[in-house]
């Protein structure tokens, strides 16, 4: 048992035993609450004016349903802070008993957001104060709900996630197939550009061939009709 728990149940003992002196405040034993699927409030003594010191409040909140749990939502918390809520406290245990399962443990000016939900259908509420330091308390929401709603909403949460995690590799796959088609579009563009390119080089020599001939021709002709021209004169002369 480290340093934290050997505190805490020390705080406890000294809670129980100035109780047992005093003989006010809240009850000597837990109180039991029927909890249903309508939302009841549980609340510190006094609240929400300053609780009085010396106090070990126990609320014990069952439902007669064996598959239903029990659930839990902050409305306020004022306590005496310290910072591992071993003097004022409020804490949810999973179960009927002091050595239940710690679901949640409290202190300081924050109300925390979340919701706390029991394991099965019992869940104690333990609300401790010292001697000093009071404060306004804690107002707390209880009511039971249906394991498999729960476990429902799991697997809702788990499924959303399975299908969001599917669209993703989709969509991926999807822009990895547009791309391919897109480079090998600009490699077939390219490879017909090159041909073209090709068959237009082929055909402007071609031309220049063919002028080329033409004008060796040409050369000729008017070579060989020089020729038979001076020949004709020398004859005449």
């Amino acid at each position: 048992m480290n340093l934290g728990n050997h505190l805490t149940l020390l705080a406890t003992i000294l809670g129980e035993l100035v109780y047992l002196c005093t003989g006010i405040k809240c009850p000597s034993d837990k109180v039991t609450l029927q909890g249903t699927s309508e939302v009841q409030t549980i609340s510190s003594p006094n609240y929400p004016s300053n609780y009085e010191a010396a106090q070990l409040c126990k609320w014990l909140i069952k439902s007669d349903k064996s598959y239903e749990m029990i659930q839990f939502r902050f409305k306020d918390l004022k306590l005496q802070d310290s910072g591992s809520c071993v003097y004022d406290y409020l804490e949810i245990l999973d179960g009927d008993g002091l050595y239940s399962r710690t679901l949640r443990k409290l202190c300081g000016l924050d109300t925390p957001t979340y919701t706390v939900s029991s394991s099965s259908n019992e869940a104690l509420v333990v609300f401790r104060a010292d001697n000093q330091f009071e404060d306004n308390g804690f107002e707390l929401e209880y009511w039971t709900m249906p394991k498999m709603f729960e476990e429902f909403k799991d697997i809702q949460y788990g499924l959303a996630n399975y299908i969001c995690f599917g669209i993703c590799v989709l969509l991926l796959i999807s822009l990895i197939i547009t791309i391919t088609f897109v480079c090998i579009d600009n490699g077939r563009t390219v490879r017909k550009r090159q041909r073209l390119m090709l068959q237009r080089q082929k055909s402007e020599l071609d031309i220049l061939e063919r002028l080329e001939s033409i004008s060796r021709r040409t050369s000729r002709i008017a070579i060989h009709k020089t020729s038979t021209a001076l020949l004709t004169s020398s004859t005449d002369c």
